[in-house]
């Protein structure tokens, strides 16, 4: 691999992360000029994102990345793997659309943690200012003997504070 590939690949997992996990609206109908003709364009990749002591951190990886000039990233296939202390999580989805500190998956969206703990819904935001995760649709979430269905789930992740609506729980021994 090149210096400048690694160069460009760190650039970009830099920015983005920085700003993932955020919600932003899908509504693609009103595209600018400058996010007609991307400044980066990645097909089937991988970036990782190494820490201080050369341990990696976050690992993004999709069919195909395209990065704007104002900002914007779009993510086909997209697969993201943050390690944060002991928990590890992953994020999966068909499409990513990042924005103003925003990221919104969309389509077949898995969130699993190492502690065995997922989430399976058609779409996820974070916001990164509020570090909130917001699910505006159905979702199901499994932890050990629980799962719970319901919609419209807020988690809102520096307070552990979690609202969801229409919720159905389902305890087994």
């Amino acid at each position: 691999m090149s210096k400048l590939t690694i160069f460009i690949s760190l650039i970009f997992i830099f920015n983005l992360a920085i700003y993932l996990f955020t919600g932003y609206d899908l509504d693609l109908k009103n595209i600018t000029v400058e996010q007609k003709n991307p400044q980066i364009i990645l097909r089937d990749f991988k970036l990782l994102e190494i820490d201080k002591n050369g341990a990696v951190k976050t690992t993004l990886s999709g069919t195909r990345g395209l990065s704007y000039k104002d900002g914007v990233y779009k993510i086909k296939s997209i697969t993201l793997l943050s390690v944060n202390f002991a928990t590890v999580e992953t994020v999966s989805g068909d499409y990513a659309f990042y924005r103003d500190k925003s990221l919104d998956i969309s389509g077949n969206v898995k969130y699993s943690r190492s502690d065995g703990s997922e989430l399976e819904t058609n779409r996820l935001s974070y916001h990164v200012k509020d570090n909130m995760f917001h699910i505006p649709n159905d979702f199901i979430f499994k932890m050990s003997n629980t799962i719970v269905r319901g919609n419209s789930l807020y988690i809102m992740r520096n307070t552990g504070i979690i609202n969801a609506e229409n919720i159905q729980a389902t305890l087994t021994r």
